[in-house]
């Protein structure tokens, strides 16, 4: 079992994966796992950021395509 928040907190602080270790009372294996963990993290939030992106985009697309529409949207 390892600590993930005290290790994030670590890793955020820009501590090395020795001195979390020490810290943290675990392998660096388990540092190195959890450093992986929030790198998976901040890909799969940077895609769902990019995916809103897009539908807004379409969504002010279609606006212009169909300006009826965002004039029933105000009302």
């Amino acid at each position: 079992m390892r600590d993930s928040d005290l290790i994030r907190k670590l890793l955020k602080a820009g501590m090395t994966y020795r001195a979390i270790s020490l810290v943290a009372k675990c392998s660096h294996g388990s540092v190195s796992a959890e450093r992986a963990a929030v790198k998976r993290e901040e890909a799969a939030l940077k895609l769902k950021l990019a995916e809103a992106e897009e539908a807004e985009k379409k969504i002010q697309e279609s606006a212009v395509l169909f300006p009826e529409l965002s004039q029933d949207q105000a009302a």
